[in-house]
């Protein structure tokens, strides 16, 4: 994989995980689940097959974000020590530069 296709996948995952990160903080956000890291991290591994996929810094803290390419499931974590908290979570996680495509529509009635 060249370079510039590894800056431009990264990049795009940035992009999606401050867009993940403005989505949660903003407007009623619910408290979140925090547990100690290596338990949060075990429950994640074993509840939904998934690992640590990125890691970056959030203000004082880490956010780290875990998935499942396999179920397309996704977590943020925010981890301050030895205290991890659900942050965010989803699907439509895919691995790599392609992007997942976006979920069907309902029909309205």
């Amino acid at each position: 994989m060249s370079a510039l296709r590894i800056f431009a996948s990264a990049f795009i995952i940035t992009l999606a995980i401050m867009a993940m990160l403005l989505v949660a903080t903003a407007g009623n956000a619910q408290p979140s689940q925090c547990a100690g890291t290596a338990d949060l991290r075990a429950a994640l591994a074993v509840k939904c097959g998934e690992a640590p996929i990125w890691v970056g810094i959030c203000g004082p803290a880490q956010c780290v974000l875990f998935g499942n390419a396999d179920t397309q499931t996704w977590t943020l974590v925010r981890v301050d020590g030895d205290v991890g908290c659900l942050f965010q979570s989803g699907t439509g996680y895919a691995a790599g530069p392609e992007l997942a495509p976006p979920p069907p529509v309902g029909e309205e009635g």
